[in-house]
């Protein structure tokens, strides 16, 4: 197994093993003016068309512009598709899917639309760069990236090309994707003088991501999704794809006949995650997760209750010391929204800059879930102060953040806990690398709503 290009979107029916070359046309050159932005440079080009940088003269705004290719100008079918493709983002709008401005149509009869400019990589290029992810990582593009799709699901929309290179991850300190390109969706339930633009025996897709449904032409929901969500799960992870040739028809043979390997044959994982990430790309739709969303929390919940020490710093041996831990959780509600999530993530980032200043080291970082820990002195007297200390920070954060939270329907918990965690000395110092306290899952806690400090923490802190 290797790194496969994503490849681009084709009818694997009327391909024999290699997607037929597309010719370009000319591309606008930089200064060229398209609707009230101007043209500054190309940053891609697909299949279908060409992604430009532009830029508004007067307010300075950056977007990207993306024209369909003049040779599908007059195709009647490509047309209404890329038409498409800009309504259902619309309809969408979600936080984590790439937002559509504007829609126009160029003098040559290109049509054109505007979306926001997303200054970032996409994530097989990020894959390429750095090799396998970190799972807490993946962990928390995950839960964005299923929550861009479970919107799209609830309004009827399949994705149907989920891959790496339709994954923008953007820089900054915290984990934040978006999704693009809907240019192949299918509408599962079609408004009044909506066309369908793809037969039911029609097999769309890019072939190292496929389901075995869409492969097969069969009928599709938003479970195919999940497989190919899984695909990109398991490379992150891994750096590898499961299926990979050159060849096409051998690569859709695979997806429909061969079983992958498990995640953990190819990298160190925790366990549990194998298990998470297979049964996403079961062949059958029906032996996968049902809902994109419970993909994305047992992955979550694989890489927070098990967790595998990682790899030695500087060739020094893992020691087991006794740490005190922190864990901030946010507890959603079923009917979670962008506010919950907005207001849950600004929370668990001022609790990480608070215990960050006390040295307390990030150990998971989720969409709901903040575990900082911190090994403490070799002093026994010295551990009364520090759990001390970090239970006056809990029950002032929580008092801070735990209201207004709740005034939206969320949850917060904060729990200081003390139990040996596994560390190691290298050239940056100590770094926490699993033991029992980094599996939250067996802390002696509960769901409610407030600040704890567990029964070993509370004797330890009397001295």
């Amino acid at each position: 197994m290797s790194k496969a290009d994503d490849g681009i979107p084709i009818d694997i029916n009327t391909t024999a093993g290699v997607a037929k070359p597309v010719t370009i046309p000319p591309e606008l050159v930089p200064g060229s003016r398209v609707g009230d932005y101007v043209i500054e440079r190309v940053l891609g080009i697909g299949g279908s068309a060409r992604v430009y940088e532009a830029k508004h003269p007067v307010l300075g705004r950056r977007v990207a512009l993306k024209v369909l290719h003049a040779e599908f100008a007059t195709q009647n079918e490509m047309v209404q598709r890329f038409i498409r493709e800009a309504q259902v983002v619309n309809r969408i709008r979600h936080p984590h899917v790439a937002d559509v401005h504007d829609f126009g149509v160029l003098d040559d009869r290109r049509p054109y639309y505007v979306m926001e400019y997303l200054d970032g990589l996409n994530l097989a290029r990020v894959i390429v760069e750095r090799g396998r992810l970190p799972v807490g990582e993946v962990a928390i593009m995950l839960e964005q990236l299923a929550s861009a799709l479970a919107a799209a699901h609830a309004i009827g929309v399949v994705h149907r090309d989920v891959k790496g290179s339709n994954v923008i991850v953007l820089p900054g300190a915290e984990v934040n994707v978006k999704l693009l390109d809907f240019g192949i969706a299918k509408l599962l339930h079609p408004e009044p003088g909506e066309v369908a633009l793809t037969s039911e025996h029609q097999s769309l897709g890019s072939p190292p991501y496929m389901s075995p449904e869409q492969i097969l032409g069969l009928p599709i929901d938003g479970r195919a999704d999940i497989y190919s969500l899984g695909i990109l799960a398991y490379l992150a992870v891994t750096g590898a794809l499961p299926f990979h040739s050159k060849d096409t028809v051998e690569l859709v043979r695979m997806h429909l006949d061969v079983a992958p390997a498990s995640p953990s044959s190819l990298a160190t994982l925790p366990p549990g995650l194998d298990g998470v990430i297979l049964k996403a790309i079961e062949k059958s739709a029906d032996d996968r997760y049902q809902k994109v969303e419970d993909f994305a929390a047992a992955f979550r919940e694989a890489v927070i209750s098990h967790t595998r020490p990682s790899s030695p710093l500087s060739g020094s041996p893992a020691r087991a010391a006794l740490a005190c831990g922190v864990c901030a959780q946010a507890h959603f509600p079923d009917d979670v929204d962008d506010a919950m999530l907005e207001a849950a993530s600004s929370a668990l980032a001022q609790i990480d800059e608070e215990f960050s200043n006390l040295d307390y080291q990030p150990f998971v970082q989720t969409a709901d879930t903040l575990l900082m820990v911190l090994p403490m002195s070799d002093e026994p007297a010295d551990h009364p102060a520090t759990i001390r200390v970090a239970c006056a920070f809990a029950e002032r954060l929580q008092q801070t953040h735990g209201d207004a939270l709740q005034a939206l329907g969320v949850r917060l918990t904060i729990f200081v806990h003390v139990d040996e965690a596994a560390i190691k000395l290298g050239g940056r110092g100590v770094k926490i690398t699993g033991g029992p306290l980094t599996d939250v899952a067996q802390w002696p806690i509960s769901a409610q709503h407030g600040w704890f400090a567990t029964g070993p923490a509370l004797q330890r802190s009397r001295g």
